[in-house]
């Protein structure tokens, strides 16, 4: 299979006084990264002379999960610093930071960050694992929009409108009511992940996505840890679109799943479904509207009623 390699935009260096003097003729507004903690949630150091904030998470339980609760989790173009290292470490985001306390008895595998805001999460930037590598979940049910957001030594990356389960020191599944999953802008760079995975009410691609193996799963479902099995809620009211890819939008991956359980909730796409290397897998009950590209170098697989 081949693809059309997009045009490279074209970039100009500015000085930081010419760039936000032209943002302020224009009208334009910066924004700020915003990470409020919780009480009884992470410790947050000021931000890196590079611009990245370091988050000194939470000590991992007995089943490697570290827990972190916000109030808000927006990230900006500077990025932000997961710290799972006991050790001074240097990091792409950040540049060298300090050892974090509570890795001191060993690493977390699962680092899941809860949100509870009645806004969604501005994720702008690229998000960092330091240390051991670990699976990062950011769980917001007011919603996830990423504009050029990504992730950093994350072995598997989590974006979810659900509320985690956690039992017995590990993430059972996600319970999904909520809350809408948008990429736009400069879209979410997911590709040193092993496994990326989308799960919300409904999914708007607006922009880009890569990654390795990529998941999207949307309604109202009870999601395993894996996003490899979605059980629709007993109290699901659904209807429409489910997940709607833009002209604008894509998911470029080596192999890509779409999970959707209400009955009558489809998918429109009008964009780019590409797997370069494995299968492209529909499993849902409603029905596909393609005005786009959907090519997969093994075999397309849909259990889908095609418009």
């Amino acid at each position: 299979m081949t693809l059309k390699n997009k045009q490279k935009p074209f970039f100009a260096k500015l000085s930081p006084i010419c760039f936000f003097s032209l943002l302020a003729l224009q009208g334009v507004t910066v924004a700020q990264a915003a990470i409020v903690s919780a009480p009884g949630g992470p410790s947050l150091g000021a931000s890196s002379i590079k611009g990245g904030t370091v988050i000194d998470i939470n000590k991992p339980g007995r089943g490697g999960v570290s827990h972190n609760i916000y109030n808000q989790f927006d990230v900006d173009r500077g990025g932000v610093v997961l710290n799972n290292s006991a050790q001074n470490s240097t990091t792409q985001v950040a540049g060298a930071i300090n050892g974090n306390k509570n890795m001191a008895k060993g690493a977390a595998n699962v680092i899941l960050n809860e949100v509870n805001s009645a806004k969604a999460s501005q994720l702008n930037g690229m998000i960092e694992v330091a240390g051991q590598n670990a699976q990062v979940i950011i769980a917001n049910p007011s919603g996830i929009t990423c504009n050029g957001c990504g992730f950093i030594n994350a072995n598997r990356a989590t974006l979810t409108t659900g509320k985690a389960t956690v039992a017995n020191g590990r993430v059972l599944d996600y319970v999904v009511n909520k809350g809408k999953i948008t990429i736009t802008g400069d879209g979410l760079q997911s590709s040193s992940a092993n496994y990326t995975d989308l799960i919300a009410h409904t999914v708007a691609i607006n922009a880009d996505v890569q990654a390795q193996d990529l998941r999207v799963t949307y309604g109202q479902n009870r999601v395993n840890s894996d996003n490899t099995k979605a059980t629709l809620l007993s109290a699901a009211r659904q209807s429409g679109i489910g997940l709607d890819v833009s002209n604008l939008g894509g998911m470029y991956a080596n192999k890509i799943t779409l999970i959707g359980t209400g009955n009558g909730v489809g998918v429109n796409n009008a964009g780019t479904l590409a797997a370069s290397v494995g299968d492209v897998v529909m499993n849902m009950n409603g029905s596909l509207t393609n005005k786009g590209t959907i090519s997969a170098q093994k075999r397309y697989q849909g259990g889908i009623n095609p418009k």
